[in-house]
């Protein structure tokens, strides 16, 4: 589980320096952080992808939840 989630994080760097305007791309960064108990990038990867979609209560919810831990 560890290795697939650090995989994936390295894949989806790449993919959102290559497609820095896609929001899917910092939201399954941060499903990958969290899925490494790396709340601090979690936080950071979903608060990216609020600031692309400002309306996205779900996203919205996320980073408070991760503001509290």
């Amino acid at each position: 589980e560890n290795k697939k989630s650090r995989e994936g994080i390295l894949l989806f760097d790449e993919l959102a320096k290559k497609y820095p305007e896609n929001n899917s791309i910092p939201i399954i960064l941060g499903n990958f952080y969290l899925a490494l108990s790396d709340t601090m990038n979690a936080k950071k990867a979903y608060s990216k992808a609020l600031e692309m979609d400002p309306n996205n209560d779900q996203l919205f919810k996320s980073v408070a939840k991760l503001s509290k831990q």
